[in-house]
């Protein structure tokens, strides 16, 4: 049954691939994808198989190492939504993905822990949401984590007034949108940090002292230490999707055609991320070849015997008489 098949696509970061469970087909060329419309695509540890149950996902550890990548939302208008996330989901079975959130998609997560959510972003090419979400329910302004997540804001005009000149399109942006530019997500003892960078400039798109719900109350300790336990069991997700009301984020500058909408994600790096092989080491001339241990000396000889003595001359004849 198709019901059980799932389309991959890779290879990226040594053999890994992008399991696509729902919408148009993406694009990868040398390890870079492009993901168009509506979709939502995971990735996986094999870039070959057709069957859900034969995969498993990639599990990511931040405080291990960052996640890095870069990033094209130059194609995402107004109205859409670019997401890059992490979620604590259970692997595959057969017949599903086993995708779990914080917000729309609430089941248990991994080893049937709450389904933690790094938002890492939510863009398009005005203005951008990065978010954690550690508890279930909740609402608006309610100081917790909650399915409104601790957010902070850059770009467009709900971002704290400091921030709204540091995304968008334009030179006059600090990041300027309508060129491709590098995140970098990292964490430690002081939670989740992310931090984007074009042409030597850098903005902190996500710091939990001004993050919060709502924005800049800070993360509470609680969803901090959720953060922490939540390493090496986080997925990664790329999705696009469109709302009728995005004004939340962008201000309501547009609607945008799904189905021609696209982002590109390339340079991916994250732990455990298989390596190149070292190159081969440097060709030597071979060693010479050892010289012969000399030869032993020859055996002591005697010092040879001195020459008999001359003989004494014969004593002189008497003279004639």
């Amino acid at each position: 049954s198709r019901l059980y098949l799932v389309r991959t696509f890779g290879p990226v970061g040594g053999g890994h691939g992008w399991a696509a469970e729902h919408g148009q087909a993406p694009s990868v060329s040398h390890g870079a994808l492009t993901v168009h419309g509506d979709s939502r695509l995971y990735l996986v540890r094999d870039s070959a198989g057709e069957d859900w149950a034969r995969h498993s996902y990639v599990r990511l550890d931040l405080g291990a190492s960052p996640l890095r990548f870069t990033i094209d939302t130059s194609n995402v208008p107004c109205g859409c939504l670019a997401c890059v996330y992490l979620v604590s989901m259970p692997d595959p079975e057969a017949g599903r993905s086993n995708y779990c959130d914080m917000a729309e998609n609430v089941a248990p997560g991994y080893r049937g822990q709450t389904c933690i959510e790094m938002d890492i972003l939510e863009a398009n090419s005005h203005a951008m949401q990065a978010a954690i979400h550690t508890e279930v329910g909740g609402e608006y302004g309610s100081g917790n984590c909650d399915r409104n997540g601790c957010f902070m804001r850059v770009g467009g005009p709900q971002a704290d007034r400091p921030r709204q000149n540091s995304y968008g399109v334009g030179n006059d942006r600090r990041i300027n949108s309508a060129r491709p530019f590098d995140v970098e997500a990292s964490v430690d003892v002081q939670g989740l940090t992310i931090m984007l960078r074009q042409e030597g400039v850098r903005v902190t798109s996500f710091d939990p002292r001004l993050a919060g719900n709502p924005q800049g109350q800070g993360v509470p300790a609680a969803a901090l230490q959720k953060t922490l336990s939540a390493q090496g069991t986080l997925a990664l997700v790329a999705s696009m999707w469109r709302a009728n009301d995005l004004a939340w984020l962008d201000g309501g500058c547009g609607q945008c055609d799904l189905s021609r909408a696209s982002f590109t994600i390339s340079n991916l790096q994250f732990s455990g991320m298989a390596k190149p092989p070292p190159p081969p080491p440097p060709s030597h001339p071979p060693p010479p070849r050892p010289k012969p241990p000399p030869a032993p000396p020859d055996p002591v000889q005697p010092p040879p015997s001195p020459p008999p003595p001359s003989p004494s001359p014969p004593p002189p004849l008497p003279p004639l008489p």
